[in-house]
């Protein structure tokens, strides 16, 4: 199945008019693998490589064990902003501290992540990231289920905004108390609600609620709320597991005037 698969990847690549991305959801099974699939992605003509958080929902919640710790998380986007800003190959990511820590970073001129917008570069893409930067859910998109159930994102199902068979898209956004909610960064909670980078990042709603139950809760999974992970780790909501590896390596990031260059 592997050949297979990359066969058919070099097929996609060799036809005009169609593009090749590689997407990774990273947890701690395969987190050292992050670079050999860059590699990977970038010698097979990919035009994209997307990095997946891991979210606690489904049948994730018996996986918790598997996520990566918050220094594992930066030292990985650290490496996927080298990549994005070398331009070896469009860098997207589910992990909106992606925002913050290319902010912090790149050079002023240099790559900026707009979250779901993909990257641009220079000061006007920094522009557009300190608007519509960061987690998404629920603010610049939203997900329909088969059911007509809309809820802020693929990875929050237990949150129903409301249902397309009773109303529009529009009522429902507007009458809905937790899109209020999502769009008010200052109203987050732990380290998200005060960070300088909120408006470029503000956290994994999915993550936040995934693992407080509150959609406007830290993301746990920022080296800024880590003392809210180790809280987890204690209470055995996150794993044990993945504290061991190189989950200390990094530094922690550190807050930075950057935030309004």
């Amino acid at each position: 199945m592997w050949h297979r698969t990359v066969r058919g990847m070099r097929n996609v690549v060799r036809q005009d008019g169609l593009r090749l991305g590689v997407a990774m959801c990273v947890h701690h099974g395969n987190y050292d693998e992050v670079e050999d699939m860059l590699h990977f992605a970038e010698d097979i003509g990919a035009s994209c490589f997307a990095h997946f958080n891991f979210i606690p929902v489904g049948r994730g919640t018996a996986m918790t064990d598997g996520d990566i710790t918050p220094r594992q998380r930066e030292k990985m986007l650290r490496l996927l902003n080298e990549w994005m800003q070398s331009g070896r190959i469009g860098v997207i990511s589910t992990g909106p501290q992606l925002g913050r820590v290319s902010l912090a970073y790149a050079p002023g001129e240099g790559r900026q992540s707009c979250s779901h917008a993909g990257s641009g570069g220079g000061l006007k893409a920094r522009v557009v990231a300190k608007y519509l930067g960061g987690c998404g859910a629920g603010r610049t998109y939203a997900a329909v289920q088969p059911n007509g159930d809309v809820t802020p994102c693929v990875y929050m199902p237990g949150r129903v905004l409301g249902n397309t068979r009773k109303g529009r898209i529009r009522d429902i956004f507007r009458s809905s108390d937790l899109w209020d909610a999502l769009c008010d960064r200052d109203g987050y909670t732990h380290h998200c609600g005060r960070c300088a980078f909120k408006n470029y990042c503000g956290g994994c709603r999915a993550r936040a609620d995934a693992y407080f139950g509150e959609p406007n809760a830290g993301d746990p999974g920022c080296v800024f709320n880590e003392p809210y992970w180790d809280k987890l780790v204690a209470c055995g909501t996150a794993g044990e597991a993945a504290r061991n590896g190189d989950g200390r390596v990094a530094p922690a990031a550190t807050e930075t005037a950057k935030v309004g260059s």
